[in-house]
């Protein structure tokens, strides 16, 4: 597999895109088991989750306490083991998509309900980006794009 380095750091526009990417895949994601204990007291527990999200992956959800407060942290198993999600290894190709040199004439949003078979590397398809300033999907710049020398 690929390794991609990261940028330094993202743009609040990059974070906020990636973060409403990662919302979408929790929020269309499948349970596929769940864990709960219930105290005598009543209270209810769940010590875990686990999730089928885009592409078929399969992630666990788990508490962590970083800087005295507690979040839940998605973990996952590529074959080598249990880790924490990062965006550099988990979303390198939204990530790349994200930072790549802009193009002024083009404003990308993604497609909501598709995806392409055979994404690169990852073993799960790549999602489908569209542009905001024409109907097609986006792709290398062509005769009908501002810039190219079309119209």
């Amino acid at each position: 597999m690929e390794t991609r380095s990261p940028p330094t750091t993202l743009t609040d526009d990059a974070c906020r895109t990636l973060e409403a990417i990662i919302k979408d895949d929790l929020q269309r994601a499948e349970i596929l088991s769940v864990s709960v204990y219930v105290d005598e007291d009543g209270s209810i527990e769940v010590e875990e989750l686990a999730l089928r999200i885009y592409g078929g992956r399969k992630v666990v959800l788990a508490p962590e306490m970083r800087s005295k407060a507690p979040v839940i942290a998605l973990e996952i198993n590529p074959g080598d083991g249990w880790r924490n999600m990062s965006v550099a290894e988990d979303y390198a190709e939204e990530l790349e998509d994200l930072t790549a040199a802009p193009r002024p004439w083009t404003r990308y949003t993604r497609c909501s309900t598709a995806s392409t078979p055979g994404g690169t590397g990852s073993g799960r398809g790549r999602r489908h980006w569209t542009c905001q300033t024409r109907s097609a999907p986006c792709g290398p710049a062509s005769a009908d794009t501002p810039g190219s020398g079309g119209s």
